[in-house]
């Protein structure tokens, strides 16, 4: 080749190289852009995952998805976020069907994804398999236009704002002969479910909305079913034996809709008064004091039990989470002489060393408000904490060494002890008249009126000071 030729071509072979290069710079630079930002995503989750902020969690991952979706960016960064999803919402509902749904889109993303070792657990694991199952080899993510799809196909909504509109959404293949589409929906203690009408956004979406005032209470449970002309069904999502479930966020701010409103919906039967009666023991650790029967006596602080109590809570539900309520507590003891006492006879209310409040009960009570904040509310559990504060004394039963002889052991057991004979006494240490507490407890619910209800109260007692853990069980009462 001659030198003009050779540059000649040297010239043109640089001219399709930069344009060749001008023209697939921007596709893989707008590649590594979308998948640096699902990646920051990811991490962010994992993060606000860590610290226990489900929710931010949730939602950086559903945001990421979306932004995939809109990119139709696919493969194994965003299986990792399907499986991270899957995570965070079983952390959120404990639902295994959703978690399932969001493992098989991170399969059909990418067929080697695994779970994070640091979150996985058993049931996770089983879950996994189960959706692996699901994903046949070579399955990949689906759209509107994917030939491929051959059955109704729904992004499960783990959670939702109350009192904002929320919107369902299905896909459905361009061969599937759809004629109607309905959602069924119910709200948490609903006992049946309302059906509303999925329309066609386009050839191959059908959507319907839930209106913000009807996103209330702590949970909704929905299935979604399609029929063809003559009304059979051919296609379904969940069913009403194994709904799908959205956790309803903020729901204690959100009121049913009035009377006056046009169409209501039927009423759920919410319930505005609950009783509960319990019964319970409790251990708590003194701080030094005089025995009550016996006060020239000085008892060391240690743990000392307070044996039986019965409790009854009677308040308002102001909402499905916020309940505030007034409790009395009665402590089982036998009577006790304290007209020996010579310091704080007491003479008031308030410092009175009278049992239980002057009412002629053989024992010590307690009187006080409490704030329960249920923070997990389904139809199988609900978890709540709590705070209060009251009035009254609680009685820490002590046992004393008295050298014999005395009149004080007549008719006791004698025992001896590096050549001293002694027997014990039985006597008391109470505590308050204040006390403040938290706690929190379990609540089974049996029927849709009443549970079976744990609690624990872990109470200070001042000024005469003890630190007392209550532990009761009963039932609460509904209305």
């Amino acid at each position: 080749m001659s030198r003009p030729l050779g540059r000649i071509f040297a010239l043109i072979l640089g001219l399709s190289s930069f344009a060749l290069i001008s023209v697939a710079s921007p596709t893989v630079v707008w590649a590594q852009d979308v998948e640096s930002k699902l990646k920051k995503a990811l991490t962010a989750a994992v993060d606000d995952y860590d610290v226990l902020q489900i929710q931010d969690a949730d939602k950086r991952l559903e945001d990421a998805i979306k932004l995939a979706e809109k990119n139709s960016f696919t493969g194994p960064t965003l299986a990792n976020i399907w499986a991270m999803l899957g995570v965070v919402r079983f952390a959120a509902t404990r639902d295994e069907a959703i978690t399932e749904d969001a493992f098989v889109a991170a399969l059909e993303n990418d067929p080697k994804v695994i779970l994070d070792p640091n979150y996985a657990t058993p049931t996770l694991e089983d879950v996994m398999k189960r959706a692996q199952k699901r994903v046949k080899p070579g399955n990949t993510t689906t759209t509107d236009t994917d030939p491929v799809v051959t059955k109704l196909t729904h992004t499960p909504i783990a959670t939702a704002d109350a009192g904002k509109d929320l919107t369902f959404e299905t896909i459905v293949p361009a061969d599937m002969p759809v004629y109607r589409m309905y959602l069924l929906f119910r709200r948490f203690e609903e006992p049946e479910f309302s059906r509303i009408e999925l329309k066609p956004t386009s050839t191959t979406r059908f959507a319907a909305t839930i209106a913000g005032k009807e996103v209330r209470t702590s949970q909704i449970d929905y299935f979604i079913f399609a029929e063809d002309r003559g009304g059979n069904i051919i296609g379904r999502i969940g069913s009403d034996t194994e709904p799908m479930n959205t956790v309803v966020l903020g729901s204690g701010d959100v009121k049913p809709p009035k009377k006056s409103d046009p169409d209501p919906e039927p009423s759920s039967g919410r319930s505005w008064v609950y009783f509960t009666l319990m019964g319970g023991s409790d251990l708590g650790f003194i701080a030094g004091s005089k025995a009550t029967a016996n006060p020239e006596r000085n008892v060391k602080a240690g743990v000392a039990p307070a044996f039986g109590h019965a409790l009854i809570d009677v308040g308002v539900m102001i909402n499905d989470a916020m309940h505030l309520g007034l409790y009395f507590r009665y402590q089982f003891a036998p009577t006790q002489d304290f007209t020996g006492l010579v310091v704080d006879q007491g003479d008031g209310f308030f410092n009175t060393k009278e049992e239980c409040f002057g009412l002629g009960l053989p024992g010590d009570c307690l009187l006080g408000l409490k704030y329960k904040w249920f923070f997990q509310n389904s139809e199988s559990i609900r978890v709540y904490s709590s705070i209060g504060s009251g009035v009254g004394r609680v009685r820490n039963w002590v046992r004393l060494k008295e050298q014999d002889p005395s009149p004080l052991c007549t008719g006791k057991e004698i025992l001896s002890e590096g050549g001293t004979d002694f027997c014990y006494l039985r006597d008391t240490v109470r505590t308050g008249w204040v006390h403040f507490g938290v706690g929190g407890g379990l609540a089974f619910p049996i029927t849709d009126f009443m549970d079976l209800t744990t609690d624990m109260y872990l109470m200070l007692l001042v000024p005469d000071t003890s630190v007392n853990l209550d532990v009761s069980a009963g039932l609460t009462f509904r209305f």
